[in-house]
């Protein structure tokens, strides 16, 4: 793959990240089993589009009822050494009568897919993503697991994400969320192309790009 997915100026997010980035300027873990320069560049350009979540059920600490629906672009590199950019919406309500909204912003770093990620809540979070294990199954779907820790409204948060890519180009995402609460959420590669979020997240977006 060349050109680092090729993105054209309509497919640039509407407010570029700025040059400082989100990424750490910190000497990068150790990944164990890294993937090929083929790999990260196959990972990268499937990624670029829509993707969308099925709507989810789950019960929080046991006891708390929540539905949760997310939604979030991914966009290519703008240039070369640009990271590869993530703007995520999501919305549903607690206890069936109390709406929330969030919004984060993403980025991977397109030479070993190391990523953090950042939301504006409530719950606001934020937490830094490195690649555990990588393989191919017996249809060449490439499948990638990578691990997320953080805080969430100060408290210890882990993720884990499993990330495959098939030769026919359908992409999943399983997204499962170990503490402080567990939450499962599968997603969907729906378009090649990222789509409108909402007019409340581009004002959210804009005061959560500002605490960058």
């Amino acid at each position: 793959m060349s050109d680092r997915y090729a993105m054209s100026d309509r497919d640039a997010p509407p407010l570029q990240p700025q040059p400082h980035s989100m990424m750490t300027q910190h000497e990068p873990p150790t990944i164990l089993n890294p993937m090929s320069r083929e790999e990260i560049d196959e990972m990268g350009e499937q990624m670029v589009g829509r993707w969308e979540s099925a709507p989810t059920f789950a019960c929080v600490g046991g006891c708390i009822p929540i539905n949760v629906e997310v939604k979030f672009n991914v966009y290519a590199p703008a240039n070369d050494g640009a990271p590869i950019v993530g703007e995520m919406e999501s919305t549903g309500d607690c206890c069936f009568c109390c709406p929330f909204h969030q919004v984060g912003l993403r980025q991977w770093n397109p030479e070993n897919m190391i990523n953090t990620e950042k939301t504006l809540g409530p719950p606001s979070r934020e937490l830094t993503f490195v690649q555990v294990d990588r393989a191919r199954d017996a249809e060449g779907t490439l499948v990638v697991t990578q691990r997320g820790t953080g805080v969430e409204e100060g408290r210890p948060m882990t993720v884990t994400e499993e990330w495959r890519f098939s030769r026919v180009r359908d992409a999943t995402m399983t997204w499962k969320q170990h503490t402080p609460n567990r939450v499962a959420v599968e997603f969907r590669k729906v378009s090649k192309a990222p789509a409108p979020l909402s007019e409340q997240f581009l004002t959210k977006m804009q005061v959560l790009r500002q605490d960058l």
